[in-house]
């Protein structure tokens, strides 16, 4: 007997996918902000999936990417996401649709820059051999045996090569590695070197750099003030030991990969430096 499927259900009650993302370490965590039902496969659906997703402020539907064989679509409920493409930024609003063929290389993916939550519905056929490049990252992926298994771009996995083909222990990410991996996601930020730092820019200005253990962040004053008060990992910034400024805060997190836990606050300061000082 075939499995029993149900004949309608609300697409609510079908619950979020339990694994928040596939991506290897550290482009997981950038997934936190997303959530994913998986309705075709409420349906056993196996040609193609259908996806009701949502995405809290700050976070994004995925790696900006583009497959070799899948089609994908896109369907806006509510909320009003920015998709970027080779062709740049365009804002979304509810109602409106968009499609991306297979093997063009246009990378694309939606970021939440609002304040509101984004719901989407988004579909993708299941083609065999099907490949994902992610122009902005060192990384590819390939499907093979229903599973996507993935690569850096040099094509060595993620994880540590077989004994046989080692030549030494693959390097562990370095702290500004995984800020790196962070930061440069969000779109138009580029790393520079100023004055010895490492700084981000967005427009030509700066709004981070790596200070020492910590994230030197540029904010209005009323907010870099209210979070030095209600936070214990947040610290006036004086990098060097230069004359601290009201606008400067530092983040100070052990682990720099939880820097992914302060993503509003990196787009609340990219908004304020385009904006011009206030």
């Amino acid at each position: 007997m075939p499995d029993k499927f149900p004949i309608a259900v609300p697409a609510l009650d079908v619950p979020p996918r339990a694994q928040k993302s596939i991506y290897p370490a550290p482009f997981a965590a950038l997934m936190d902000k997303r959530t994913k039902r998986q309705l075709g496969n409420a349906f056993g659906l196996a040609n193609f999936g259908v996806n009701l997703t949502t995405i809290e402020p700050g976070g994004m539907s995925a790696l900006r990417h583009a497959h070799t064989k899948q089609d994908e679509f896109i369907y806006v409920l509510e909320g009003r996401p920015t998709l970027v493409t080779d062709a740049g930024r365009t804002q979304l609003a509810p109602g409106q649709c968009a499609g991306f063929r297979a093997g063009t290389g246009d990378g694309h993916h939606l970021v939440n820059e609002t304040h509101e939550t984004v719901t989407y519905l988004e579909v993708g056929d299941r083609t065999p051999g099907d490949e994902a490049t992610y122009p902005d990252d060192d990384l590819e992926a390939t499907m093979a045996d229903g599973a996507w298994r993935f690569t850096h771009k040099n094509g060595f996995l993620s994880k540590e090569p077989p004994m046989a083909a080692k030549k030494s222990p693959p390097a562990e990410p370095t702290r500004k590695d995984q800020i790196d991996a962070i930061l440069l996601a969000l779109p138009n930020v580029e790393a520079r070197k100023i004055n010895g730092l490492d700084a981000y820019f967005v427009a030509d200005k700066m709004f981070a750099c790596i200070s020492g253990n910590g994230i030197g962040v540029r904010l209005p004053v009323a907010m870099a003030t209210e979070l030095q008060f209600s936070r214990e990992n947040v610290t006036s910034f004086s990098p060097g030991g230069m004359a601290s400024t009201r606008e400067w805060i530092q983040i100070d997190r052990p682990d720099a990969t939880e820097y992914s836990k302060d993503l509003e606050t990196f787009q609340a300061s990219i908004d304020f430096v385009k904006k011009g000082r206030r």
